[in-house]
């Protein structure tokens, strides 16, 4: 016969409906540690458990955990227009009726040029970002995966000009640990 049941402790409670494998991101240790490493991805694990008050194992486990499930990924972000991208686009897409905007979406994601592809409602079914390091490249791709293809309606191009903010980071109400 089991043993009587005992309370779960921080580090193993049950996985509740924001996460099915465990600790979620919405957790008030995660999006304190995310909150960290959004500031810098660099920081020593030893120096956000002493900010956080909990050990550096911890710490470990969790960002662990979050790469393991995809939940997190610590990566260098680059301003486009400090390394001289020349094509540094947005495309608005409208998909064709009978097509579906995740395949569209899916479809132009394995290029390597495109930098973030996303299914949103509103005027457009789709918003695209490209980089591309000459305008030829960026001709190309419209030639190559735009125009002509049945599962595209339209297509609007949105050159950038100069970037005002590059953000990345989750919003601030949401990282707090007292959360």
């Amino acid at each position: 016969m089991p043993g009587p049941k005992t309370r779960p402790g921080p580090t193993d409670q049950p996985a509740s409906e924001n996460s099915v494998r465990g600790k979620s991101v919405h957790d008030g240790l995660n999006r304190a540690i995310i909150a960290i490493l959004q500031e810098d991805g660099r920081t020593p694990y030893s120096t956000i458990a002493a900010t956080l008050g909990v050990s550096e194992g911890a710490v470990r486990k969790r960002v662990t955990r979050l790469q393991e499930r995809g939940d997190l990924r610590i990566v260098a972000i680059i301003e486009p227009m400090a390394l001289s991208y020349d094509a540094y686009t947005m495309l608005g897409i409208t998909v064709a009726p009978e097509a579906q905007p995740e395949a569209v979406a899916e479809r132009l994601a394995l290029c390597p040029d495109v930098v973030y592809a996303i299914w949103t409602s509103g005027p457009y079914d789709l918003l695209v970002e490209t980089l591309f390091e000459e305008k030829e490249e960026f001709t190309a791709f419209l030639a190559d995966q735009i125009h002509g293809h049945p599962d595209i309606w339209s297509c609007d191009a949105m050159q950038s000009l100069k970037v005002i903010k590059n953000q990345y980071y989750l919003r601030r109400d949401m990282m707090g640990a007292g959360s």
